[in-house]
């Protein structure tokens, strides 16, 4: 399953924000609480797409969305980065499989 959240950035913080997670990348994947994996974080290209960015993980399953993190790290995305009046999206993803032969 993967875990993604879109966000709008602050205005003029996009190249801060990429900074911030290419500095940041070794503490990110270090404190993922247990079942969660970091995929990376992605940003839209030419104004494509409602969100500035978004940041994939992989979980193990349902039971890894009770894990938290407990990191101080992981929330200052939101607090130095994540524009407040606009709502990020989260969404939940399980990959569709074939029926076993």
């Amino acid at each position: 399953m993967e875990y993604i959240i879109r966000l709008r950035l602050k205005p003029n913080k996009a190249e801060e924000f990429r900074q911030w997670l290419l500095d940041n990348h070794d503490k990110l994947v270090a404190t993922m609480p247990e079942g969660w994996t970091y995929l990376g974080t992605y940003f839209t290209l030419r104004g494509f797409g409602e969100y500035h960015c978004e940041s994939r993980w992989e979980l193990t399953g349902y039971g890894a969305l009770a894990n938290p993190f407990r990191d101080p790290i992981h929330s200052e995305v939101n607090e130095l980065f994540s524009d407040p009046s606009y709502p990020e999206e989260v969404t939940l993803l399980r990959k569709v499989l074939p029926k076993s032969a």
